[in-house]
């Protein structure tokens, strides 16, 4: 069995705030996602200088029934225990630098899982739903119109073994911390 690293996504433009659509109706056997953001700073600094907090939600979806659901930020860390490393990123406060950062989804347990993957054949209307809001300043963010994404997916080919399922991420809780004490938490 081989895989490959297949672009679905492209360099698209981005909206400065909007949820990215897009539909994985016939990719086929997934592994993982890679997820790359970029952004322009704007024209004399950026002070936020990172893009994985304001990419809120990469979901994937079977119609709307989430499959993965996490912010950049958690997936990020997940990424980082998982793969014992940081995906890549290329941060910067320069004026009219860019910005780049990665974070994987992943349906596999490991390099080495060959049994475990996303078949987009198994549903009815999968898809990718991403959602970021950039800030956009000349001093304190991105320049407006300059965020691109690319997605790859890493697909089984011909002779992948019958999948035993895939890996599912989801968040339990989101929250905004209170000045006033501590948020409860039930597990």
């Amino acid at each position: 069995m081989q895989k490959r690293w297949y672009t679905l996504v492209n360099a698209q433009t981005l909206a400065d705030a909007q949820t990215f659509p897009f539909s994985l109706i016939g990719v086929g056997k997934i592994y993982s996602l890679r997820v790359h953001y970029e952004n322009t700073n704007g024209s004399s600094s950026n002070t936020v200088a990172n893009l994985h907090s304001m990419v809120s939600k990469l979901q994937v979806l079977d119609g709307s029934r989430p499959l993965f659901a996490l912010s950049m930020a958690e997936a990020m860390a997940l990424n980082a225990y998982r793969r014992r490393t940081l995906p890549a990123m290329d941060l910067n406060m320069d004026a009219a630098g860019v910005v780049k950062e990665d974070a994987y989804i992943d349906f596999w347990l490991d390099k080495d899982d060959d049994i475990h993957y996303l078949d987009t054949a198994n549903y009815t209307s999968p898809a990718l739903a991403f959602t970021h809001n950039f800030t956009i300043s000349t001093s304190a963010g991105f320049a407006t119109g300059k965020g691109t994404l690319t997605v790859e997916a890493l697909l089984g080919d011909s002779g992948a073994p019958a999948s035993a399922g895939f890996l599912l991420s989801k968040e339990k809780a989101t929250f905004t911390a209170a000045a006033s004490g501590d948020y409860p938490q039930l597990l």
